[in-house]
């Protein structure tokens, strides 16, 4: 037993010294079928190779495929241009992926407070797999709308493996060690690291522009919360309009409202997962969007949103979609009007996709 033990544990050394090293692992998107295809023919004749009978079953099927599959992606008519913006289920935090029309993508937030349980990443865990998933190994940018950690623990593994040009921030002083680590790395990855002003633009295509609405986040009040100074985001793409404001609080909703700034959006993040104490009715009041989005966790349900929330989309005819009920959700923006798609299990047999 004893000598057993110690095999173990020497195993166990060699293994943790051979993933140190440079390249032991790799990460890569899903491949596409015909690489598929032609791997198992591969594969196919390196085993069957003297059995004729048997590779001609395995290959002609596999060889035709091959063949068939480009032209059959040759013949498909093209798709238009479209931005989308992806609501990722990380429970309760916040995670969005923009991916515009000419090829940029852009993640703002990215964080959970379910990582504060056991040694769980949601960047690693949750975001970095929906990145491969659309063929990304690199961001033009990611934005951290304030400096709490459900909405940012989960960068450090996407700021290392998807090297973002620019990481936005909505201050630069008096950072918590989390956020100034991210800094670090981000730095480190040779991003850009700037504070937006209000009106700034973040990221313009011929297609779409990501504007910072507001100034909050410039505040040296010393008593203004991280939620109060949280950056409030605009996407226009296509005519349509999508408001990200990370956990804005209830006075400085109003203030937006009266200004008349976030007006007629299509889609609006509700800020700090839908509770009646941030600026999400004051928001929604303002903006009268056709969808509200609340990333929320399943524990969280009954508390987040919050009955006011609630009963105004009821009221108003809003629709009203929960990430930790109801799964991550997608909403495609193009020349010819947009689209929605839920991308999760949770969603059920309710409707799974729509015209905007």
């Amino acid at each position: 037993l004893q000598a057993g033990a110690l095999g173990l544990s020497a195993a166990s050394s060699l293994a943790a010294l051979l993933s140190s090293l440079p390249l032991a692992s790799w990460s890569a998107p899903p491949p596409p079928l015909l690489l598929l295809a032609l791997y198992y023919l591969g594969l196919a004749t390196l085993v069957f190779g003297r059995q004729r009978q048997v590779l001609a079953r395995l290959v002609l099927p596999l060889l035709l495929a091959a063949l068939a599959l480009p032209l059959y992606l040759l013949s498909r008519p093209s798709r238009p241009l479209q931005t989308s913006a992806t609501f990722l289920d990380v429970g309760q935090g916040a995670a969005t992926l923009l991916e515009l029309a000419e090829g940029q993508s852009i993640l703002v937030d990215g964080g959970s407070s379910a990582s504060s349980v056991g040694a769980f990443d949601p960047g690693e865990r949750i975001i970095a797999p929906f990145l491969r998933s659309r063929g990304l190994n690199r961001l033009e940018a990611i934005v951290v709308s304030h400096d709490h950690a459900d909405h940012y623990n989960g960068l450090p593994y996407i700021i290392e493996h998807f090297r973002p040009r620019t990481l936005w921030l909505n201050h630069l002083t008096g950072l918590s060690p989390g956020l100034a680590r991210i800094v670090e790395l981000a730095r480190a990855a040779g991003s850009s690291v700037k504070v937006p002003r209000a009106g700034e633009v973040l990221c313009e295509t011929p297609s779409t522009r990501l504007t910072c609405l507001s100034s909050f986040h410039l505040s040296e009040e010393p008593a203004t919360s991280q939620n109060s100074r949280s950056l409030v985001l605009e996407l226009q793409s296509w005519q349509q309009r999508i408001i990200l404001p990370g956990d804005l609080m209830r006075e400085e909703g109003e203030i937006l409202r009266q200004a008349g700034v976030a007006r007629d959006s299509l889609i609006l993040l509700a800020p700090h997962h839908g509770s009646d104490n941030s600026a999400s009715l004051s928001l929604i009041q303002a903006s009268r969007p056709s969808w509200v989005v609340v990333s929320a966790g399943a524990a969280a349900e009954g508390l987040f949103p919050g009955p006011g929330i609630m009963a105004w989309c009821a009221t108003n005819g809003t629709r009203l979609h929960r990430t930790g009920s109801a799964g991550a959700i997608s909403f495609s923006l193009g020349p010819d009007g947009g689209s929605w798609q839920k991308l999760s299990a949770k969603a059920g047999a309710n409707e799974r996709a729509g015209r905007l």
